[in-house]
């Protein structure tokens, strides 16, 4: 990663359940990771982690994640 800066979004269909991620970061002197996770995806957390913390080397980066299905109706 070049900039401390910037977002992303992705929403991700998997048969009748879908994945919703945003990942934003900004400048810090240091890495400080945020991870926001719906129940589902907890224990993956420390994963996530891990892998933030091997791509990244410094900033505040924010993961919100979320699992839901997809085929209940509004």
């Amino acid at each position: 990663m070049k900039s401390m800066t910037g977002y992303a979004s992705l929403v991700e269909r998997l048969g009748n359940m879908s994945i919703s991620i945003d990942l934003k970061s900004v400048n810090n002197r240091y890495l400080k990771c945020v991870l926001r996770t719906s129940s589902s995806l907890a224990r993956y957390e420390q994963e996530l982690e891990a892998i933030i913390k091997e791509n990244v080397e410094r900033g505040s980066v924010t993961v919100f994640m979320e699992l839901s299905n997809s085929s209940a109706s509004c």
